[in-house]
């Protein structure tokens, strides 16, 4: 498994409860973002679902849900919280608006009954509580930049100055 993969590439969400019950994870902004977290015993296992996922995605059938990867980025944080949580923060831009990002949906659709109902109880093993979300729309402030823009490249000459 090559987690640069997992967490640079295209990537998906689990928009389930703890509780193992489906909920619709839809947006209806061009971006989103879902913070979900992770036991830390349970990191390599939910990147390898994670990775299983994003395969399920490129292969689909279904143009949507091929569409819905092309816009997913995961990163996880890279400090360990308190609690031995990982947390994962899932940037989606461009959404495919009103499409469901639901995993467990994703998964029944995409597998078979059994290997699905196997696949969402190793996710809910790894869940440490249930996720959230938010859309998000772009605002425009006088004379801002934003700062992923506005950087330029440190170069000796740069220095000097």
């Amino acid at each position: 498994m090559n987690p640069k993969r997992i967490l640079t590439g295209c990537a998906v969400l689990c928009a389930v409860a703890v509780n193992g019950s489906a909920q619709t994870l839809s947006f209806g902004s061009e971006t989103a973002v879902v913070f979900t977290r992770v036991h830390l015993d349970n990191v390599a296992e939910f990147e390898s679902i994670l990775t299983q996922a994003h395969d399920l995605l490129k292969k689909s059938d279904n143009p949507v849900r091929r569409q819905q990867a092309e816009g997913w980025r995961i990163f996880r944080t890279s400090d360990q919280t308190a609690a031995g949580i990982a947390i994962y923060v899932s940037v989606i831009t461009p959404t495919v608006r009103s499409a469901d990002y639901n995993l467990t949906t994703l998964f029944e659709e995409e597998l078979s009954e059994k290997d699905a109902k196997a696949l969402n109880a190793r996710l809910q093993a790894c869940l440490a509580a249930p996720q959230f979300s938010y859309s998000l729309d772009a605002i425009t402030l006088p004379d801002f930049e934003p700062v992923m823009k506005s950087r330029k490249p440190v170069t000796k000459s740069s220095r000097r100055q």
